[in-house]
């Protein structure tokens, strides 16, 4: 006799073998058992759940030499031929390769014939949702009027496919995916009457790839018996060709130590095993994602593994950070769709593991964002590698030139330098002071009302920055990372580029990118924001102003002699140090750009040296 297949084997005979649809499965059994028969059925859900084996047991309750009835006696011919799939009176069409209006025009012709053998025709129509517009409304017509003998039943993985018309003339049941006790009591009730070997974790791990879907389960229960004498969890893993469980558990040790050594350790045997890294991505997200569960209180997170595994599964959840977690997801998640578009296949997964190693054994600031170690110029040439780290060091030294440039106008004047003309009557005090009275009093305080304005942007740049970054909008980041704030003017804060960053600013300058800034912005400063761009120096051209110079003063031919001739002179030497700098700073006068506070704290984090400087109004 011909070997049959599990699945094939154990498909259910009666409505009481049906396992996990019970909703479904009471249903129609009551409603064969009182005559209520509906002239079409609608059965959804996931593929291997059970909607063509419940179709056949409905036509074999109905034409049962005792039908209707809910418990067919599967020894009349009737109920002989529906399960060899031979009844003349039960068509089965397959809707993908059956899909045109000719199919169906040929159906509404035979739907009028009545039936030879039992007492109803059946029509059951799987992947129904792959016929054609034309097909479903040559099928309309017949679902109308439909002769009382004719019973449809459809079945679709996709619902949402099925032209409305057709659905409301129908009784719809929803099939769901078998939880993991349903699956795993079923799959040791089949191994047990076939005499197979199988342990209880293999079991688990067979009910977590079957996905809900019984069909699958039995189809590698299959193939695991034919691998094997005994079927364990690593018999699986190697039939499936996916990590064992221990290797995942592994790459969140790594993540709890910070590991990146052992990270990497781990992506290369698992290449040389000729494991498949994208199953990997999924298994150690699904991993994470109990042990968050897990960590929040749900117990029932990772109800199927053994006792062993359970206690590894516990201690991660207590080692583990849930921030951790969730970036170690999103990661993953990236890295998965990365690897389509990578030149070798491993990259993307190395990379994630190195910034997530990387970001686990980084201190976090007061601000949310990492830290680096202290120590100058050499310090910040240690951490080079680090790119995260990197990219938070020039996020603070933008936002700290920003704020310098912000205060720039007003910085001389009150240091005691001569007076100023503000580049901007937003941020700035008046240059003259004005004479007693209301009027001037007023615009003094819109002066300082809008400062603190642009203090609020500047205190939360980084925070704009992170969010961005949090919520994907990595295209907008990389556009706002060119500009800085440098005004804000009523509710509308002024974002200036460089003038050779023109892409930038008219990319950033869309209304759906000033959209996710604006979102992200007004619930930040308290109030409704709108986002405006420049271009450096755009305005002054525009309306024919220029800042104008410093006053003179004692100091500024020291100055000019420190500088040079002031038209692009050069000047040598090493960098200052921290103290050195901070005493060059306070003696030199305000307007020299070498002592520039945001020009020494780039010497101090990048440890270069100035070998140029070059006037912008040479």
């Amino acid at each position: 006799m011909a070997y049959v297949s599990l699945y094939r084997k154990w498909r259910p005979r009666l409505f009481s073998d049906v396992v996990g649809q019970q909703h479904v499965v009471r249903t129609l059994s009551n409603a064969l058992g009182e005559g209520r028969i509906a002239h079409a059925y609608l059965f959804t859900g996931p593929r291997g759940t059970g909607k063509t084996t419940v179709a056949r047991l409905l036509a074999k309750g109905l034409n049962c030499v005792n039908g209707p009835t809910a418990e067919p006696c599967g020894q009349c011919p009737s109920c002989t031929r529906i399960a060899e799939g031979m009844a003349m009176d039960v068509v089965e069409i397959d809707g993908a390769s059956n899909r045109g209006i000719d199919e169906m025009r040929e159906i509404r012709e035979r739907v009028r014939y009545a039936p030879t053998e039992g007492k109803y025709k059946i029509y059951i129509i799987d992947e129904v949702h792959m016929l054609t517009n034309e097909a479903f409304n040559a099928l309309l017509k017949v679902l109308e009027e439909p002769p009382a003998h004719v019973v449809f039943v459809f079945a679709t993985t996709e619902p949402h496919k099925i032209p409305a018309t057709v659905a409301s003339r129908c009784q719809r049941f929803d099939f769901r995916r078998l939880g993991s006790a349903d699956a795993i009591g079923r799959l040791k009730h089949v191994a047990a009457a076939e005499g197979i070997d199988v342990t209880d974790d293999a079991l688990a791990l067979i009910a977590r790839y079957a996905d809900g879907s019984l069909r699958d389960g039995l189809g590698i229960l299959d193939q695991a018996r034919a691998y094997a004498d005994q079927v364990t969890a690593d018999v699986v893993a190697d039939v499936l060709g996916v990590v064992p469980l221990a290797q995942v558990q592994r790459f969140a040790d790594v993540l709890a130590a910070g590991d990146t050594a052992q990270g990497l350790a781990l992506v290369r045997e698992l290449q040389e095993a000729g494991r498949d890294l994208r199953q990997f991505l999924k298994d150690a997200a699904r991993y994470l994602r109990d042990v968050l569960l897990l960590g929040a209180g749900d117990e029932t997170a990772g109800a199927a593994l053994s006792e062993e595994d359970r206690a590894v599964l516990e201690r991660h959840a207590r080692e583990l950070e849930p921030d951790l977690i969730l970036e170690a997801i999103q990661a993953l998640g990236a890295a998965d769709g990365d690897m389509r578009w990578a030149v070798r296949s491993s990259l993307p997964v190395e990379m994630a593991v190195i910034r997530l190693t990387r970001a686990g054994g980084r201190a976090e600031g007061a601000d949310g964002a990492a830290t680096a170690p202290a120590g100058g110029a050499a310090a910040a040439g240690g951490d080079a590698a680090d790119t995260a780290a990197l990219l938070a060091r020039i996020e603070r030294l933008e936002q700290l030139v920003a704020q310098l440039a912000g205060g720039a106008a007003a910085g001389p004047a009150a240091s005691g330098g001569g007076p100023t003309e503000p580049r901007d009557a937003a941020v700035a005090k008046p240059s003259v002071a004005p004479a007693a009275g209301p009027p001037a009093q007023a615009g003094t305080e819109a002066a300082l009302a809008a400062g603190d304005r642009l203090a609020a942007v500047l205190a939360h740049w980084d925070t704009l920055h992170r969010t961005l970054r949090e919520r994907r909008h990595l295209e907008v980041q990389a556009f706002l990372r060119e500009g800085r704030p440098v005004a804000v003017r009523g509710d509308a804060v002024v974002i200036e580029f460089p003038p050779h960053r023109g892409f930038h600013r008219s990319s950033l300058d869309t209304e759906a990118n000033r959209r996710i800034l604006e979102d992200i912005l007004k619930p930040l400063l308290g109030w409704d924001v709108r986002v405006t761009t420049t271009l450096a120096g755009e305005e002054e051209a525009g309306t024919g102003t220029a800042p104008a110079a410093a006053a003179p003063s004692s100091a500024a031919p020291a100055a000019r002699r420190a500088r040079g001739s002031g038209d692009g002179a050069v000047s040598q030497g090493p960098a200052p140090g921290r103290e050195g700098g901070r005493a060059a700073q306070a003696a030199a006068p305000p307007d020299d750009p070498v002592q520039h506070p945001a020009v020494q704290e780039a010497l101090r984090v990048f440890g270069g040296k100035i070998i140029g400087v070059e006037r912008r109004d040479a």
